[in-house]
């Protein structure tokens, strides 16, 4: 019945065959991209900080005085909480970068960005020292949904009104070749930075497919998609770490997904 084959040259034919079956039907291994140096768990500890003074924890708000990390105060309530969260077993802190604009980055008078100032790389200098010294990474969130809005003032500081950011093509290029740019520069190997996050509560101030005619948000879904690209691909050509858009709704997810988010929150 097998023809000029024996039994056993059958067998090992069928046994060929289901092996290369399997084998071919088998999953792809997966493809791990680390986060930090320190991490060996496939389970990680991680804290929303997510500041300790909102907006100025990196750089100096005009009129305000220093404030931040490096500032001697500073300094001191905030490696007392590292201390606390080491202490609890905690791996990664995500803590805001410029929150709604109002210390960093550095605007003209016409909105266009300008750079740091003299406090501000002190600042994330000394931060990434605080978490080298307590093996805490940090994931950086660049931008808070505040930034975009209405502009107010307080004691002579711009809070908010930074909507041009993502509509305003020529402040967008300010903000990616004088602010992104060299952060990412800085930045872009530092074992301490575990993450890059671009923008928290990003669908908060978009205008989506779909939405409310009574949703309160200036920026279209297709000026916030192109805004991210640019952000992310500026980061990219600098550095190694993971970066992500935002945190993103799971109802929504499919919306976002082609911008190519390192991962997902």
């Amino acid at each position: 019945p097998f023809g000029s084959m024996t039994m056993k040259q059958y067998a090992m034919s069928v046994l060929f065959l289901a092996t290369l079956i399997l084998t071919s039907c088998s999953p792809p291994e997966p493809t791990v991209k680390k986060i930090g140096p320190w991490l060996d768990s496939d389970f990680l500890i991680c804290v929303d900080y997510p500041w300790k003074n909102y907006g100025f924890d990196f750089g100096i708000p005009e009129a305000w005085g220093p404030h931040g990390v490096a500032s001697e105060k500073g300094h001191h309530q905030i490696k007392k909480d590292f201390e606390a969260m080491a202490t609890a077993g905690v791996e990664i802190v995500r803590w805001h970068l410029f929150g709604d604009c109002r210390a960093a980055p550095e605007f003209d008078e016409n909105g266009l960005v300008t750079g740091f100032d003299e406090k501000f790389y002190a600042d994330v200098d000394s931060a990434l020292e605080i978490g080298a010294f307590y093996r805490i990474q940090i994931q950086f969130v660049l931008l808070d949904n505040l930034f975009a809005k209405d502009a107010e003032l307080a004691s002579g500081v711009q809070l908010g009104g930074r909507a041009a950011l993502v509509s305003d093509p020529e402040i967008q290029k300010s903000f990616l070749e004088n602010a992104i740019r060299p952060l990412a520069t800085r930045y872009g190997s530092s074992k301490g930075i575990a993450t890059w996050e671009i923008l928290n509560n990003l669908e908060s101030i978009t205008v989506l497919e779909g939405d409310s005619p009574d949703k309160k948000a200036s920026i279209s879904e297709s000026e916030m998609k192109t805004f991210l690209q640019l952000v992310m691909d500026e980061m990219r050509s600098a550095t190694t770490q993971p970066i992500s858009i935002g945190p993103i709704p799971s109802p929504s997810l499919s919306k976002w997904e082609s911008l190519g988010s390192d991962f997902y929150q």
